[in-house]
């Protein structure tokens, strides 16, 4: 052991020798800009400002061999003492925000049908130009809502995914489900007897960065079917939060639809008029919220 001290103890000498020495010179610099401290803290200011200039030259990976990976240190100075935090550098930020946008690609269930489609691909003409402009106007957040109607397929549903995968790419969060399945989905997490599974989803209807309510009025409007939908959309005209709806069907002609359920009930023997299930109300949101496109022309599935 005396043998090993021996010979590093000159070397160790050596270099807390030169860093005496840098700290000496470079002690004005940091005093005129900082104020006196320290030779303590002049050291620490020292070492991160070679940590910063090395941030500089970085690629993503040189910091990835300091005790601190994907951070950039921060130099702050108070009553004349070094205070050396960190934070995330701009590559651990884009590696976040791309796995980010990746989870939330998988969580939103856009049809697969419509993966990785864009505006390039969706062939504009005169019966669906003023739909595509509504649309991006949408995405520039110039209105609240959008309510695309029309006969089967016209294209709706195809410019819902591109609208929700734009979203995506910006880092947002969105659910897209067709309505009858979005409410089997509901159904069967109520039908578990797990209520925090129910109340999870309904969350996550409510907060998403965008809900797309596709096939609206394909549904079976039972009384709990239309109870649910009224609370998704009432969540969602509360707080402001972006909408979007397709339908084969126009707003009047949804509400004729939900309301069958009401006036079912009120036609049964003994019952007494029912008014907590009502498509008027879901409608009268809507209506609200939703600049109203229709979709013209031929199915063009069928043309195909």
């Amino acid at each position: 052991m005396e043998e090993i001290s021996t010979v590093f103890t000159p070397i160790y000498a050596e270099i807390l020798a030169k860093k005496k020495a840098e700290i000496d010179t470079e002690k004005p610099r940091i005093f005129a800009k900082y104020g006196e401290m320290s030779e303590f803290d002049v050291k620490a200011i020292l070492d991160a400002e070679k940590e910063l200039a090395e941030c500089e030259k970085c690629d993503g990976e040189i910091c990835r061999h300091r005790l601190f990976k994907d951070t950039v240190p921060v130099i702050k100075v108070k009553d004349n003492q070094a205070l050396i935090s960190y934070r995330c550098c701009k590559f651990a930020l884009m590696k976040a925000k791309a796995r980010k946008i990746q989870r939330n690609f998988q969580l939103a269930k856009i049809p697969l049908k419509y993966a990785d489609k864009s505006f390039e691909d969706y062939k504009v003409d005169e019966s669906n130009k003023l739909a595509v402009r509504a649309t991006k106007m949408f995405l520039n957040g110039e209105f609240e809502g959008l309510f695309l109607y029309g006969n089967p397929g016209t294209g709706k549903t195809f410019l819902a995914a591109i609208t929700a995968q734009e979203f995506l790419k910006q880092g947002k969060s969105v659910i897209f489900g067709d309505v009858p399945s979005l409410l089997e989905d509901l159904r069967n997490s109520y039908n578990s007897d797990n209520d925090k599974k129910m109340t999870t989803l309904m969350n996550d209807l409510a907060e998403a960065d965008l809900l797309v309510l596709d096939d609206l009025g394909t549904e079976n409007p039972t009384e709990w079917a239309v109870g649910r939908l009224y609370l998704i959309v009432n969540e969602r005209y509360n707080a402001n939060k972006p909408l979007m709806v397709t339908s084969n069907f126009t707003i009047g002609e949804i509400s004729e639809r939900l309301n069958r359920t009401k006036e079912r009930l009120n036609r049964t023997k003994n019952a007494r008029p029912n008014k907590s299930v009502t498509g008027d109300r879901i409608v009268s949101r809507l209506a609200q919220m939703c600049k109203r496109i229709e979709l013209a022309g031929e199915d063009r599935r069928l043309k195909k």
